[in-house]
């Protein structure tokens, strides 16, 4: 019987040592961002952003090792961007019609970073509220 345990005991000990991290590393979230440098993804990690008509969103793309899958939905419809395994990237993504959308990273392995980040469309920019006083009457 005491075999047993401690055979049971070191099998947990090896099972526990060979887990792989969820996650390690740095992100940032906010209204207009999602970034993470990582030396170990594994899992999904999800953010929303409130998007605008004619905004773009810049897609940055690391890929070190491991695999890495990525998607952009809109709230209640498709994607509008799906990659699996996906390598070194850049590219925008136009945003034709404003909403939350969901951006969700998943790795296997993976080690490098990603970067989302919302660019204002001129429509969606505040007007400026100061006017140029350097001109004589």
């Amino acid at each position: 019987m005491k075999r047993i345990w401690l055979l049971l005991l070191a099998l947990a000990l090896l099972c526990s040592c060979a887990a792989k991290p969820a996650f390690n590393g740095s992100r940032i979230m906010n209204a207009d961002l999602f970034e993470m440098e990582y030396t170990a993804l594994n899992g999904t990690i999800s953010h929303t952003l409130e998007l605008h008509d004619g905004d773009v969103l810049d897609v940055y793309i690391e890929d070190i090792a491991g695999r890495l899958d990525a998607s952009v939905r809109p709230e209640g419809g498709a994607p509008i961007y799906r990659g699996a395994d996906i390598p070194d990237a850049r590219f925008q993504l136009p945003i034709s019609e404003g909403g939350r959308y969901e951006i969700s990273v998943t790795g296997d392995g993976a080690r490098g970073s990603v970067r989302f980040a919302r660019v204002r469309s001129e429509a969606a920019a505040p007007d400026s509220q100061f006017t140029d006083r350097t001109k004589e009457d």
